[in-house]
């Protein structure tokens, strides 16, 4: 812009007023995202969500550790999010969610080959008056993680 106009009287104006709406418009997105985040705390969704994710991450290093076999059944009734369960990690986030504003937690995977790893997501549907159920299965030191509307 400023090669348009060079050697122009106001040239330096027009480059401070370009700054200064990219600067205005970078504050407001950003304002934004914490109004956003803000309200998300303050409804207590994040709270909710890291309750979920860390509750499921310990559920699973329980799985992991305990000897034999078993079958455990995780109710998500009442619950609006998507949780998630890949690379070790649980991710917790409502439908449709930013990443950002998603809750994480990590468990031991039992020392399982990447490509067994599990590989899951579920979407609680709130419509259903059924609970949506995760069922977890040990069988034969092989964990398993399905759904059960």
């Amino acid at each position: 812009m400023a090669g348009l106009f060079a050697g122009k009287r106001g040239v330096e104006g027009v480059t401070a007023i370009g700054f200064l709406i990219i600067g205005l418009l970078f504050a407001g997105i950003v304002s934004l995202g914490i109004v956003e985040r803000a309200w998300s705390d303050i409804k207590g969704e994040t709270l909710e969500k890291n309750y979920i994710a860390r509750d499921i991450a310990l559920l699973l290093d329980a799985v992991y550790a305990s000897p034999g076999d078993l079958e455990y059944i995780y109710s998500m009734k009442g619950y609006k999010y998507v949780v998630e369960i890949k690379n070790s990690k649980v991710t917790v986030n409502k439908p449709g969610g930013k990443e950002q504003n998603a809750a994480f937690y990590a468990y031991f995977d039992g020392g399982v080959k990447e490509e067994d790893k599990l590989n899951a997501r579920f979407f609680p549907i709130p419509e259903n008056p059924a609970p949506m159920l995760i069922v977890i299965v040990k069988k034969d030191g092989v964990v398993s993680i399905k759904e059960n509307a």
